[in-house]
């Protein structure tokens, strides 16, 4: 199945909002400029979503820019170290996926909320190492 997520938008659009507001306030040039830089990176973040396939032997994950797949890793079950399941913000659960060589993967947002259990499924079914915090498993009940 296909999961779905996407970067934190209302706290983008909240930066956004403030940049726009300061440039009101802004008479130098130089400062101007890096607002605007500011301002663009802002927009580029909230046209970023994700999507993650769990499949029998391998998970893929995968960065789009708008529609165009920007990264994409496919993860085999000998190359994950642990997944780590945790707690992100008041109520927003996410896994972090350490892989033995590279970058981990971010999993938090995603929809439908199922990955989750679909993620420890595939953890013990290929004995991979899974760390449960005390936060997740207020918010799991």
């Amino acid at each position: 199945m296909v999961y779905k997520g996407k970067s934190q938008r209302g706290v983008l659009a909240a930066l956004f909002l403030i940049n726009a507001i300061s440039y009101l306030h802004i008479s130098s040039g130089s400062l101007l400029y890096l607002n605007i830089i500011g301002s663009l990176f802002v927009l580029i973040g909230m046209c970023i979503h994700y999507t993650v396939r769990i499949e029998k032997g391998y998970i893929t994950y995968q960065i789009y820019f708008m529609r165009i797949p920007v990264f994409k890793k496919d993860v085999y079950a000998n190359q994950i170290a642990q997944m780590k399941f945790a707690r992100f913000g008041w109520v927003t659960k996410g896994t972090i996926v350490k892989l033995n060589k590279g970058m981990s993967l971010r999993i938090i947002n995603f929809t439908p909320d199922t990955i989750y259990g679909e993620l420890i499924e595939y953890a013990t079914t290929h004995d991979i190492t899974i760390i449960v915090t005390e936060d997740y498993k207020i918010i799991s009940r």
